[in-house]
């Protein structure tokens, strides 16, 4: 009867490790018949070979320029929002949980760059940072500057805190876009004001989200390069960003709309474009010191557009 005893627990302790829950999202996609019909929310060029990607951690490539479609492998199965390629073996890939993927084989097989454990890492780091140049500074403060250095250690001290607090609790911010400049440097955007960037090739990250003018922690849901050099960044509520000195420093600029903004593109006549919510449309010619609406039939939002050899968008 022990025995039978002992061997009956010993079933139910092998089949409770059986069942214990592991997290669908890092599983790797299943391939799926109907992907291309699924939804998919970005793609683009590996050199000849289109790949997109989208739910479920799908990622698919078409060197047909899309009759048929092949799936990529792919080591997750969370939502992948964007997918970039600045040359044909260096593609990137982002999405919820902070994931951030790469290729170096034209989209068809990925590995795992960034998590957001590893993103939060980051943020703890930085805020680390800022504490410490934040006691530097009242150390060295004017007694006419002393409050606000006091204030500014303080508020400092709480977003580390609250850094802390978030790795602890397993909080992650969704990455939205992705955009590299060229195969070194690259830059991520995100929900909550994430903004991260590297300048070797991926090997290692730094968030910027600090150096952009937005307390509330606003999405920002794409970044370029406009025509007049300048870096710029468009997000939720009508937030623009501009950068004068390849992204060291960045500044808020006016907005012309409240509602949001999903992208922002370079033409090849020399403006800038920033379009999203119900179907807004503005163009500047100054590097966005000034925006003019875009007159466009209905208010269908807008999430991404293309501009094409021949100067189309």
């Amino acid at each position: 009867m022990k025995k039978a005893i002992a061997a009956l627990l010993c079933l139910c302790a092998l089949t409770g490790a059986a069942q214990e829950p592991e997290s669908f999202a890092y599983r790797p996609a299943i391939p799926s018949p109907d992907a291309e019909k699924a939804l998919l929310l970005d793609m683009d060029w590996a050199d000849r070979r289109l790949v997109a990607v989208g739910a479920e951690g799908h990622i698919i490539y078409s060197d047909d320029t899309g009759a048929t479609w092949q799936h990529a492998e792919v080591p997750v199965s969370l939502m992948l929002t964007a997918v970039d390629f600045p040359a044909a073996d260096a593609g990137w890939a982002v999405g919820h949980e902070g994931i951030t993927l790469r290729s170096t084989d034209r989209g068809a097989t990925w590995s795992v760059a960034l998590t957001g454990e590893s993103i939060a890492d980051l943020q703890i780091d930085s805020a680390r940072e800022l504490v410490e140049e934040a006691r530097a500074q009242l150390e060295n403060a004017s007694e006419e500057e002393r409050e606000d250095a006091q204030w500014a250690l303080e508020d400092a001290q709480f977003a580390l805190e609250d850094a802390e607090r978030a790795r602890e609790e397993g909080i992650t911010y969704p990455a939205l876009n992705v955009w590299f400049e060229n195969e070194r440097t690259g830059y991520i955007t995100g929900a909550y004001g994430l903004l991260l960037r590297t300048d070797d090739a991926g090997e290692t990250w730094k968030l910027h989200s600090h150096r952009l003018d937005n307390p509330n922690g606003y999405h920002l849901y794409d970044i370029t390069r406009s025509p007049s050099g300048a870096l710029l960044i468009a997000g939720e509520a009508g937030q623009l960003h501009r950068s004068r000195d390849d992204g060291e420093t960045w500044e808020a600029l006016d907005s012309p709309y409240e509602g949001s903004f999903f992208g922002v593109m370079a033409t090849q006549q020399g403006s800038a474009l920033i379009f999203g919510l119900r179907g807004r449309i503005f163009r500047s010619a100054d590097g966005g010191d000034t925006w003019a609406p875009v007159e466009v039939p209905g208010e269908s939002t807008l999430f991404g557009g293309q501009v094409f050899p021949d100067g189309r968008i």
